[in-house]
């Protein structure tokens, strides 16, 4: 048989393939390497069925909750007090504010090794003194050991009030209550433009219109944007152009009394339960969401032995999380991809039931269509989303970085 040489009109040369005619096999779906749940995660997570019915409407962009410590029952000796001592000092110390002490108050005093006990009735006060001073109280106010001698700074805890027979004093043991302190936040706008030209978004291309791709990819972009700033923003209103930044949880727990550590190399599972001590301290029991950062979700997989399950859950919006159970409280685990540089080892803890999504009126995450100029031929769509976080408690959540391996 004899073959023809040169380039025929088919694209063949005896059997080799002119390449520039060759016709490919093209997958029109595009594989986008971030996920909107991926990245999102925390976005999605508030907004899930658990977080439904906290989430609430903002008649304004600035939006204001009060919070207050329940009245307090410790407090602090300020200043050394001997066992004849009928007058005593005392103070809020380190540990928080202690309710105004009243007449009729029995407060207790131990010893590290109990070994001293004793209960103090306070009988009057002196209102003018700074700090605040018992005039007068009996001593030994039981039947354990007898009055003694107290460092400064011991701590003791108000047992609560015994009422005289007669209420003849009445006045003098209401309660004096201490108003709640407002914490204003704000909600941030967020906008994502997408199009093109008259053009460019008819333009049919392998994997589709372009004008379809630019929408999926921005609603990735968006969702993700929503996320960091519900994380790691920053209350700010700007008065020039009217710019507002809110609050992330990060910033309520670094700033607003958050439980937070560094571990600064190597965390021991020891490490980690006495953080979970004080961060079940005011709900034990309970259950908090942990969002992890790679190392995080490592830890407790060494933990758990490698049996650590992800599942999707409805609850948070199809969010892959997994249980991890301590005896102080549970912790439903998930990836937070927010956690990365600087912040690579780190776990955020949260509590849903101290959390708000709020948005401002109707402006919710939506899509506004035809922004362009009116002479513009071209077309310019948006999504927008005017919205916030409302951390409450910040004591419910925590902050845990430094996480370098496990021991």
């Amino acid at each position: 048989m004899t073959y023809i040489t040169g380039k025929m009109t088919m694209g063949i040369t005896g059997q080799t393939v002119d390449t520039a005619q060759r016709k490919y096999d093209i997958d029109p779906d595009i594989r986008f390497l971030s996920k909107a749940l991926a990245k999102g995660a925390f976005y999605f997570a508030i907004q899930g069925p658990k977080m439904k019915p906290k989430k609430k409407v903002s008649t304004s962009v600035v939006f204001k909750h009060f919070e207050k410590d329940p009245i307090g029952y410790t407090g602090y000796l300020n200043g050394a007090v001997l066992a004849a001592d009928t007058a005593i000092n005392i103070d809020d110390g380190a540990a928080g504010a202690v309710y105004p002490i009243k007449p009729g108050d029995v407060i207790s005093l131990v010893s590290s090794d109990q070994t001293k006990w004793e209960n103090i009735l306070v009988l009057t006060l002196d209102s003018n003194s700074t700090p605040t001073q018992i005039a007068t109280c009996t001593r030994n106010f039981g039947n354990q050991t007898a009055a003694s001698d107290w460092d400064d700074n011991t701590q003791f805890i108000i047992l609560g009030n015994i009422a005289k027979e007669d209420y003849a004093a009445i006045s003098e043991r209401i309660l004096k209550s201490v108003l709640a302190a407002p914490l204003t936040n704000y909600c941030f706008y967020n906008t994502t433009p997408y199009g093109g030209t008259r053009r460019a978004i008819k333009e049919q291309l392998w994997t589709g219109k372009s004008f379809d791709e630019m929408k999926k990819e921005s609603w990735i972009l968006h969702t993700e944007q929503n996320s960091r700033f519900l994380f790691f923003g920053q209350a700010k209103a700007e008065t020039t152009h009217g710019r507002t930044s809110t609050d992330g949880l990060v910033s309520r727990i670094k700033g607003g009394g958050g439980h937070t550590v560094h571990i600064g190399g190597n965390v021991s599972f020891a490490a980690f339960m006495d953080f979970m001590e004080e961060l079940f301290d005011n709900n034990p029991g309970g259950t908090k969401m942990a969002g992890c950062s790679a190392i995080g979700l490592t830890m407790f997989d060494t933990w758990k032995k490698g049996m650590l399950q992800m599942k999707s859950s409805e609850e948070f919006m199809g969010v892959k999380v997994a249980d991890f159970g301590t005896s102080h409280g549970d912790l439903i685990l998930y990836r937070e991809q927010n956690l990365n540089g600087p912040w690579a080892g780190s776990i955020v803890f949260w509590d849903p039931d101290e959390l708000t999504y709020r948005y401002f009126q109707d402006d919710d995450t939506h899509i506004n269509t035809n922004i362009q100029d009116n002479a513009d031929k071209g077309r310019i769509d948006e999504y927008a989303s005017d919205i916030g976080i409302q951390v409450d408690n910040a004591a419910s959540h925590g902050l845990m970085t430094g996480i370098v391996g496990i021991v």
